[in-house]
């Protein structure tokens, strides 16, 4: 029985059959009597419930059907066109199914990615449930959806691309205001199936295409094989099934004329011209790196002033030149482009202008997909980065969403070029496999280098005021942050008189740490939950997760930022709300939510650093909304979660995040204040080899080498500990881990005026080097600090130069591990700088100190 408090002409168009004949043949909307919010799927009455009501509103015969009524088989000659939601199919449905589309009945999957794939059956109070729940991927049945033509391949590479979207002539008959949509939207490798008798291919509605103009899976379109016919929405915001986007504001007009056309389809009255159909096969090759996103405008990173720049830095190769593909050098007239690739042996030459005055330095942007592709630059002759690259394997399981699995890797380095360099600029591939540019630029720095921050985050004995947790007070001094988590749950409603107590003893335990507080506000009282997202969030078991009513939330913070803000260093809005994990919400709601609180923060705590949400999975979809909200331009850094699978390469996914900010014109930074590696076996990592505290150790030491060697120099590693929790780099006794001395290293760098230092580093023989890594800052005395990593070196030691900046000439001194070490101050007519010899065979902490 439906609803009594539905109008009346409603109720009548939504009797099911058994109620009431159709009078005309009519568009069924599946009724699947309850909902269920589950890992794999949602089934949303309430949304199917508006679909119904939009079909009937636009005045075409509507009924609904139930799981029995589809598997007993509507007949096509009354129910022409059946509805169904997204991906899911009941189990016991699908031969009825078979049987209508066969019969010539239309089916209309909406936000269906991988339309009628996941097999669900009915299970009792949670409402419905993959079916069979085990083993893994038993319940994917791909019987339907190939049936109609539709062959899903498991190809990362291909997956996401479509940017531009674009109605076609078919759907603005049905639809005439449709606007063509310029956002990247998720979508599958979707192609023909391999024997095409039968199939007229895709025929868009909403025509997708890539970057460089191949076409996609549609967004919208009509699939047809043989007698079979499916009209296909792909994403959720199209039909209602998410919330209603500014860029596409006609979902109940887009549900109406799918279901006309759907009618049209089934009564044989309009025809898909084979002209219009796209075939997709399933060996396209993916964009090349850099090459997925449009050309953008580029931005200035860190400020920095262009003496000489090829390339624009926009995340893009789109503006460089034809690849270098064959070995030998090739000199370049002035002005003529950089190759956008280097292959194996190809080098290039390039003029330069005058330089002028120093300090100098060169930064390059750069991408590569596997082991040994290299890259070597040398200015006037001299050599200033020569470096063979890793590259591990990024497949297997990680705590978020996004393929990471053969995407390319986008790193920087910057490196001083010692004064005197002039006339040419050469690089080239002395490596084994390609190497793709961004851009590269000669550089002179008008403002100081970015601030070092290095720190950790909370452990679990620190994260609720009633754990247990060894770090005594004090032991966060040297630690350039500490990330805490507010635990918002723990704050009363208003007029509870104890509704702070739990956050001020929360509050009270980080501070005394002695470390500068970057406070996390996530998480949502129940008292604060909006209710669909309360009732979402309690399906799926995770209460603290929903989406706070932004008046509350508010109300709240005008509370919570004054009571906290003398001990709080910087703020952070939210945690990881690109995964479902630890928010509920969509990306825009989450731009609602920085909208609110940004210039709140503005006003209560003015000047301290406030940045986003760390992201886990780097995706497009929150980088969007952010950018709409404003917040990239706002916040005072971009957090990030660089996790890379079971692998230490974690500017990977800084490298991603920086390619995407870039792209659009952002030069805001990134830091990465969550990632790390449990010292036993836990969540996504596991063995074999078995996780240990030494393969900890080694894991956080190659992930800090790498991403301090790309330049990103505020870094937090997840966590302290001082309890059991897989994660911790100190045990439950207060004992440091082999993974805290890592870290101590690191934390060597930072300090209350520590700056970032590009120094220079070539093997001494004038080489490749290959898995050495270097960091460095320098402090206001001049006192400069080098950590040098052979973490990944295939030797067991190998002899460096160290170039060094100086602010003055004279008789500095290198000491590592209380050793001098020999140092050369050379001055010229440009500034000073140090040349250091160092024979690395394992991580050494460099000092540089300014004459006595």
């Amino acid at each position: 029985m439906k609803k009594s408090m539905r109008p009346l002409l409603v109720l009548l168009a939504l009797l099911p059959l058994g109620a009431a004949e159709p009078v005309a043949p009519s568009v069924a909307v599946w009724d699947p009597g309850v909902g269920c919010i589950a890992e794999r799927f949602t089934i949303d009455t309430a949304w199917l419930d508006r679909v119904a009501g939009w079909i009937a509103a636009a005045g075409l015969p509507t009924c609904r059907l139930t799981t029995a009524e589809i598997a007993a088989g509507p007949a096509p000659a009354r129910i022409p066109v059946l509805v169904m939601p997204g991906d899911t199919v009941p189990r016991g449905a699908i031969p009825a199914l078979m049987a209508y589309a066969e019969s010539g009945g239309v089916l209309v999957a909406l936000a269906a990615r991988l339309p009628f794939t996941t097999a669900i059956a009915p299970a009792g109070a949670a409402g419905w449930a993959v079916d069979p729940p085990a083993p893994k991927f038993a319940w994917e049945v791909p019987t339907l959806r190939e049936a109609l033509g539709i062959r899903y391949l498991y190809q990362p590479a291909l997956h996401d691309q479509g940017l531009a979207h674009t109605p076609t002539p078919l759907l603005l008959r049905y639809l005439p205001g449709a606007q063509p949509v310029r956002r990247r939207l998720p979508h599958s490798w979707l192609c023909g199936m391999p024997d095409g008798a039968g199939s007229t291919g895709f025929h868009p509605l909403m025509d997708s295409r890539r970057v460089d103009g191949q076409a996609v899976i549609p967004a919208m379109y009509v699939a047809r094989f043989g007698r079979r016919t499916a009209v296909v929405a792909t994403q959720p915001e199209w039909t209602g099934a998410a919330p209603q986007q500014p860029w596409w504001p006609q979902c109940e007009g887009t549900v109406q004329a799918l279901a006309r056309l759907a009618l049209d389809l089934a009564a044989g009255t309009v025809a898909l011209d084979p002209a219009d159909a796209i075939h997709l096969a399933p060996t396209q090759a993916a964009p090349e790196p850099l090459l997925g996103r449009p050309a953008g405008t580029g931005v200035d990173p860190d400020g920095a002033e262009p003496v000489a720049r090829f390339g624009r830095f926009d995340g893009t190769g789109w503006e460089l030149g034809p690849p270098a593909a064959a070995p030998g050098r090739t000199v370049l007239a002035a002005g003529v482009p950089l190759p956008r690739r280097l292959d194996p042996g190809a080098e290039v030459e390039a003029p330069l202008p005058e330089l002028g005055a120093g300090p100098l330095f060169l930064r390059v942007r750069l991408a590569f997909c596997a082991s040994d592709a290299a890259l070597a630059v040398a200015v006037g002759g001299r050599g200033i980065l020569a470096e063979q690259f890793i590259a591990h394997d990024l497949q297997g399981a990680s705590n978020h969403s996004v393929e990471t699995a053969r995407q390319a890797v986008e790193i920087g380095r910057i490196a001083f070029i010692p004064p005197g360099a002039a006339g040419t600029l050469v690089l080239g591939n002395p490596g084994r496999e390609p190497v793709w540019l961004d851009a590269l630029q000669i550089e002179r720095r008008p403002r100081p280098a970015p601030p070092v921050l290095v720190g950790f985050n909370t452990g679990m004995g620190l994260s609720f005021p009633d754990r247990a947790c060894a770090l005594p007070a004090g032991a966060g001094r040297g630690w350039g942050a500490f990330r805490a988590d507010a635990r918002l749950r723990l704050v009363g409603p208003p007029g509870d008189p104890g509704r702070w107590a739990l956050l001020d003893r929360q509050v009270e335990r980080a501070v005394a740490l002695g470390a500068p507080l970057h406070l996390l506000l996530s998480e949502c009282p129940p008292w604060m939950a909006s209710e669909d997202s309360r009732r979402v969030s309690l399906a799926r078991k995770r209460p603290h997760i929903a989406v706070p009513r932004l008046e509350l939330w508010t109300a709240m913070l005008e509370e919570l930022v004054p009571r906290y803000r003398d001990r709080v260093a910087a703020w952070e809005v939210g945690n990881e709300v690109d995964i479902a994990q630890f928010w509920i919400g969509t990306p825009a709601q989450y731009a609602e939510l920085w909208r609110a609180t940004w210039p709140l923060l503005q006003r209560l705590d003015p000047g301290k650093p406030v940045f986003t949400a760390g992201l886990a999975s780097q995706g497009e979809a929150v980088v969007e909304a952010l950018d709409e909200a404003g917040a990239l331009r706002q916040a005072t850094w971009i957090a990030n979660h660089c996790y890379a699978a079971q692998t230490p390469m974690w500017e990977r996914g800084n490298g991603r995040l920086e390619g995407m900010l870039y792209n659009r014109g952002v030069a805001t930074p990134i830091h990465a204040n969550e990632q790390g590696f449990p010292w036993c076996n836990a969540e996504w990592f596991s063995g074999p080899p078995d996780w240990t505290p030494q393969r900890q150790a080694a894991a956080v030491d190659i992930g800090l080498a790498r991403l301090m060697a790309a330049g990103h120099v505020r870094v937090s590693v997840f966590h302290a500990g001082g309890d059991d929790h897989p994660y911790g780099c100190i045990d439950a006794a207060g004992v440091p881990r082999p993974a805290y001395r890592v870290v101590e290293d690191y934390l060597a760098l930072g300090g209350p005026d520590a700056r970032r230092l590009d120094a220079g580093m070539v093997a001494a023989d004038g080489g490749l080097l290959r898995g050495i890594y270097v960091a460095a800052s320098s402090r206001g005395d001049g006192t400069a600090t080098l950590v040098v990593n052979p973490c990944e070196s295939p030797t067991a030691a190998r002899a460096v130069l160290l170039r060094v900046p100086l602010p003055a000439a004279g008789a500095w001194r290198a000491v590592a591990d209380g050793a001098p070490l020999p140092c050369q101050v050379l001055a010229g007519p440009g500034p000073a700088w140090a040349e250091i010899g160092l024979t690395v065979a394992r991580r050494s902490v460099v000092s540089l100190l300014p004459p006595p």
